[in-house]
């Protein structure tokens, strides 16, 4: 930015106004009051007016702003401060002055005034005006090194998330012309008991979305509880720095029945949703005001979405949901068939009508999306140049083809993507159940169970454990096993699919132990990242991590799947050292 300008600019004006946006924050006030004591100091005939409402504590800090005529406002240079659109600013009479210049540091929104200053890489626009106080090297009071200390400091949160070598020059600048940095702290951030009542609240009951965004929705009646008199805003930040939570939201609701909207975020870019409400801000912090109650659970779902498509491979478990769910319906289709068309296989095992179906559906499927991925599946002929690509799906159409013709409702389809002989991707579908258990590598296990979503963890159980076991391949060692660790063990439960992985994954199993060799890869793929990402262990039954697309699909050996590490079923397993089941 040419400085030299926007020097000129001011000098040009014997009368110059200052506007910021409505429900002003540190930033919005301190450099309004900042900009003022500037041009005070080193222009003492220019007669300069900061206009907007008085925030107590701001006053206790910069003091009180000012008040002039319409026709003060008319003959002025009007200076718009920290507000990236017109609708925004507090007093609109800016719209009458002989001149508008705006100095902002928010993504741009909308152009207008003769002259811009739009530096969104800055922490706030007090660190503009004290850049280019510093550039021009004038001279400041106390009152107004304080002000724009205050900005400085409120809108990069006494420099956790703002710290550029040019923050802390102004910072040091400003110390250095006499603010009181101790005072402004002990000001700003000193709480009564109220409030700090109130954040403690909202530290610890906030609600958390299965992708990550927490919220806090307070009611007037509420915020009065706690004797507030803001209705409770600003107290988006208790929600901070919380693992798991990548965005974070305070609604707090106005005497008008519209509703203030704080959002947050570890850097998702919450001001494009923001935008969509007539809000805005910066990537990383962004406010709307909306109409009601049920605006506020739109823009919900919008955060809920943003957060979602932040995850790896979320668009590859989205493609893979959505054939599942497609599957399952052509699965379900064939269920209650009467004349059920079955057919066995060379290792006698067998097949179905529905088997196929579903497979060619999500064959195809699956190759409309990724033409050039690999693709392995029980039902179709294994083409060996899935051994020669990075990415290859893997699919059991129908896992538990014998509960299916017994008309167990437990069987399952089963959708895997893996990169480098790495699950990165697990979809389980139980289709008579509506039930879908899923997983994005480094993103966390989740059930969606008649539409709705929810994140599952392992349970932290360390007895009373569910065992599950196989319906139709049963084994003398697996019996052997479970009866080792009786006193442990208060139920055994068999299934004929993967469902019994969703089931541990969500906590309402917690070991299942398989020896010999009649699984293959397209058994267990999707379980093994699911488990895993629950916080349980999958692995082999030696303790070796499990690999795939392999030249051999057979699961030699067979596995075991736990809620947590257990030393002593290793040991009986023959395990030489304790593992988690992740890499």
């Amino acid at each position: 930015m040419n400085f030299q300008y926007i020097i000129e600019k001011i000098e040009k004006h014997d009368i110059i106004t200052l506007f910021r946006h409505e429900s002003p924050d540190g930033d919005a006030y301190g450099s309004q009051v900042g900009l003022r004591e500037l041009i005070k100091s080193n222009y003492p005939h220019k007669k300069v007016f900061c206009l907007g409402k008085d925030v107590d504590d701001y006053v206790l800090v910069a003091g009180p702003l000012d008040t002039c005529s319409d026709e003060t406002v008319a003959a002025s240079l009007a200076i718009v401060l920290d507000c990236a659109d017109q609708a925004r600013v507090d007093d609109q009479r800016f719209k009458t002055a002989k001149a508008v210049m705006k100095i902002d540091h928010h993504e741009l929104m909308e152009h207008f005034g003769e002259v811009e200053w739009v530096d969104s890489k800055a922490s706030s626009v007090c660190e503009m005006i004290t850049y280019l106080a510093i550039k021009a090297k004038w001279e400041i009071n106390i009152m107004g090194a304080n002000a724009l200390y205050l900005g400085l400091t409120t809108d990069a949160n006494r420099f956790l998330y703002s710290f550029s070598p040019r923050l802390f020059d102004c910072a040091k600048w400003l110390v250095q012309k006499g603010a009181e940095v101790a005072r402004i702290y002990q000001i700003i951030y000193e709480d009564d008991l109220g409030h700090a009542k109130y954040y403690g609240f909202c530290r610890y009951n906030f609600t958390l979305s299965p992708y990550g965004v927490a919220y806090n929705k307070i009611s007037p009646e509420l915020a009065e509880s706690f004797g507030l008199k803001d209705h409770g805003a600003g107290t988006v930040n208790a929600m901070a720095n919380i693992k798991g939570v990548d965005i974070w939201c305070h609604f707090t609701e106005n005497d008008n029945g519209t509703i203030r909207a704080e959002t947050r975020s570890k850097g998702l870019p919450v001001n494009l949703v923001c935008n969509k409400f007539g809000g805005g801000g910066h990537i990383k912090a962004a406010g709307a005001t909306l109409l009601n109650w049920d605006e506020v659970d739109v823009m919900l779902a919008e955060f809920e979405q943003l957060a979602f498509a932040s995850k790896p491979y979320s668009k590859e478990v989205s493609v893979a949901l959505d054939i599942a769910s497609k599957a399952s319906e052509i699965a379900k289709s064939y269920y209650l068939k009467s004349n059920l068309q079955i057919e066995l296989k060379e290792d006698e095992s067998p097949v179905t009508e529905a088997d196929k179906a579903v497979d060619k559906f999500i064959s195809e499927e699956l190759k409309k999306f990724y033409p050039d991925y690999g693709l392995l599946s029980e039902e179709s002929a294994d083409d060996k140049s899935r051994l020669n690509k990075e990415n290859v799906w893997i699919i059991d159409p129908i896992d538990g083809t014998k509960d299916f013709i017994a008309h167990d409702d437990e069987f399952s389809i089963n959708i895997a993507l893996v990169h480098k002989q790495e699950v990165v991707v697990g979809v389980i579908a139980v289709p008579m159940k509506d039930v879908y258990y899923y997983a994005m590598k480094g993103a966390g296990a989740y059930k969606k169970e008649a539409g709705k979503i929810s994140r599952i963890a392992v349970s932290k159980a360390t007895s009373d454990f569910i065992a599950t076991k196989s319906h139709f391949h049963g084994s003398r060692e697996v019996d052997k096993f479970y009866k080792q660790f009786a006193s442990l063990i208060k139920e055994e439960k068999a299934y004929g699919s993967a469902y019994k992985f969703g089931l541990i994954a969500e906590g309402k199993g917690h070991i299942n132990y398989k020896t010999g060799n009649n699984t293959k890869e397209w058994d267990i793929a999707p379980g093994v990242l699911i488990v895993q990402e629950a916080g349980g262990s999958f692995t082999k039954v030696n303790g070796e991590e499990w690999t795939f697309n392999r030249v051999n699909v057979i699961n030699e050996g067979g596995y075991l799947v736990l809620n947590r590490p257990n030393k002593e079923f290793f040991r009986i397993c023959g395990r030489k050292g304790v593992s988690n089941g992740k890499r």
